[in-house]
């Protein structure tokens, strides 16, 4: 892999680097939860799809809240880098750099706050 990582803080801020078995793999984390971590893999895409991957992740990061994984934000036209996902152990890996979305996060309780009206009888 070519990019540095100073080249992925300033051009490319969506792109997360992990290391697997001391292995790194720089993509997009799809999801993280609490046993599998699954990113799209810059390696595994093939050479004339790379700008289009970049373009897309550009995209996510600068148009969406960040909070929804990028093949949900770009929709139908992101499943052409389907091959590229992979999945792996969060009890393997570990997150070097970048952002990680988890779908948990979408799911967050909010508090319900509940008023109680008690009715006073005067005589």
């Amino acid at each position: 892999m070519s990019i540095t990582v100073e080249k992925i803080n300033e051009t490319y801020p969506f792109l997360s680097i992990i290391r697997i078995n001391k292995e790194e793999k720089v993509g997009i984390i799809q999801n993280c939860d609490q046993k599998i971590v699954s990113m799209y893999c810059y390696d595994y895409i093939a050479k004339d799809l790379q700008p289009l991957f970049l373009e897309y992740g550009k995209n996510w990061w600068w148009e969406s809240n960040r909070k929804l994984p990028v093949n949900m934000f770009i929709g139908k036209q992101f499943a052409v880098f389907a091959d590229a996902l992979r999945s792996y152990s969060v009890k393997e890996t570990e997150v070097l750099h970048g952002p990680v979305t988890r779908l948990s996060d979408l799911l967050v309780n909010k508090k319900i706050r509940r008023k109680t009206v008690q009715l006073l009888r005067r005589v």
